[in-house]
């Protein structure tokens, strides 16, 4: 999941709820990070070029489901701050799609659902 600056989150839960029942996990939100490209020694695809993280100022985090399938499930998150109290909760039906970390020719990691959180605390599943 990611969670956009602005919104103060310190950990969420996310609830999984199909056919099989539901289960949950705490999922301990991390700073995010984006690349940001450095300079080049050249211009030819055999030059060196390098890049750094920076911060962004969101959150992101991962709750690990190992029995989800490819059916719809129902999906809670709730978001607290670090005093504890409740940022975000919203239960939505989502769908979850194979990742292939990789590239399409090494294999699937198995189904995933993203979840995106604005700063106004609107979540979304990304495709």
């Amino acid at each position: 999941m990611d969670v956009a600056p602005g919104l103060a989150a310190h950990s969420a839960e996310v609830e999984v709820c199909d056919a099989r029942g539901c289960r949950s996990s705490g999922v301990v939100l991390m700073p995010a990070t984006e690349p940001v490209e450095e300079e080049c020694d050249g211009t030819s695809p055999d030059d060196v070029c390098s890049a750094r993280m920076r911060p962004t100022g969101g959150a992101a985090g991962f709750a690990q489901f190992s029995d989800l399938g490819e059916e719809t499930v129902e999906v809670t998150l709730t978001l607290t701050d670090d005093a504890g109290r409740k940022l975000v909760s919203r239960t939505l039906a989502a769908t979850p799609q194979w990742v292939y970390p990789n590239g399409p020719d090494c294999g699937a990691a198995g189904p995933q659902i993203q979840l995106a959180v604005d700063a106004d605390g609107r979540v979304t599943v990304r495709h």
